[in-house]
């Protein structure tokens, strides 16, 4: 099953709301999630691995997801900037 088919149910009026990146990070993890991980990690530019890592507090899914939605924000070292929560 690929990261598009495990993505979390959000509401599409919602992420027409948000900026593109955000909604990205919503569409991988969930509204909630979403929220708890910004928390952590927003407001700095994150370096997104390709493979399976605990420095992000991402699980594996979560990885693979968060590289599948914000694939067109990402620059050419896999880099993008997190907005604060």
């Amino acid at each position: 099953m690929d990261a598009a088919a495990r993505l979390p149910a959000v509401n599409d009026e919602l992420l027409r709301t948000l900026p593109p990146v955000l909604r990205a990070v919503v569409r991988a993890l969930g509204l909630m999630r979403a929220q708890e991980w910004l928390r952590d990690y927003g407001g700095v530019t994150i370096n997104l691995p390709q493979y399976r890592t605990g420095a992000l507090s991402l699980s594996p899914v979560e990885l693979e997801a968060m590289r599948a939605t914000l694939a067109p924000h990402l620059d050419a070292d896999g880099r993008f900037w997190s907005p604060k929560a």
